[in-house]
């Protein structure tokens, strides 16, 4: 009788162990979102599965035209004086996207609120 016992709670053990293994190991689709800092403040987040185009001003007049598409975000218009913001094409992960002469930093991160250096 303990024998059939113990086999029954090794077997629960076994399933258990299996299922928890799934549910870490298996990759989960997180969202990306993007952190918008104008001038030292955060302005807004964008989530990047959302396609859109949205024209932001700094406090010093700077606009930049940010596009969303296939989970990608890029500048694609910038009236800043060197355009490297725009040279940084399209990202979904990594470095922020910057354009300090109109003060816009883009950064990812994998959730709402959660600072991109903290996630």
């Amino acid at each position: 009788m303990k024998t059939k016992y113990f086999a029954i709670a090794i077997a629960l053990l076994l399933v258990a162990c299996l299922g928890l293994s799934v549910y870490f190991l298996v990759p989960r689709g997180n969202k990306a979102y993007v952190t918008v800092v104008q001038d030292g403040v955060e302005t807004m987040e964008l989530d990047l599965s959302r396609d859109q185009t949205l024209t932001l001003t700094g406090a010093n007049g700077g606009k930049n035209v940010v596009n969303i598409k296939d989970g990608k975000i890029a500048v694609l218009e910038a009236d800043c004086p060197d355009h490297i913001c725009m040279a940084m094409g399209y990202r979904s992960s990594g470095a922020p996207i910057a354009c300090l002469p109109n003060g816009l930093i883009l950064s990812f991160s994998e959730a709402p609120g959660m600072d991109a250096a903290a996630g």
